[in-house]
């Protein structure tokens, strides 16, 4: 019985902690955010080209903010294959709240070696930023990723 109700206690706390951290977390982070010059921000994509549901409250905060002498590089994951409209558009949504900042963005390359370059993450036929697809194209990730880095 002791075992039990050690157990729930344990399974309590780290439950208020969780939520606690799930409300109060992007205050925070965007406080400590402010501190650097360089911000990687980087989503999956869910759904129809949403950003992870996490997201949300943050970039909310975030689109406030004057970012005046920041460069903000992008990067995200998506599958190509399955959902080739809107693969790594979550880029596009950070990227269309933050435009309006005063950021500067980095690491905007032109897509070569990739299956799709339609989606809302290309513009002016460059990627926005790094644009993963480690379901269909793993073998080419880490290249991808040491390319992406070498244009900031």
């Amino acid at each position: 019985m002791h075992q039990k109700s050690s157990d729930l206690r344990k399974h309590l706390i780290i439950r208020i902690y969780i939520d606690f951290l799930r409300f109060y977390f992007p205050f925070f982070c965007i406080h400590w955010l402010m501190d650097y010059d360089l911000l990687l921000l980087g989503s999956s994509t869910w759904g129809a080209g949403d950003l992870q549901d996490d997201w949300y409250s943050f970039v909310d905060q975030l689109k406030n903010k004057d970012l005046t002498g920041k460069r903000v590089a992008l990067f995200g994951c998506g599958d190509s294959a399955s959902y080739p409209d809107t693969f790594c558009d979550a880029l596009s949504v950070l990227y269309d709240d933050l435009a309006g900042t005063g950021c500067a963005f980095v690491g905007a390359y032109v897509p070569e070696d990739y299956d799709v370059t339609d989606s809302a993450v290309c513009r002016d036929g460059k990627f926005i930023g790094l644009a993963i697809d480690d379901v269909n194209e793993s073998d080419k990730t880490e290249d991808r990723i040491d390319t992406w880095i070498a244009n900031f």
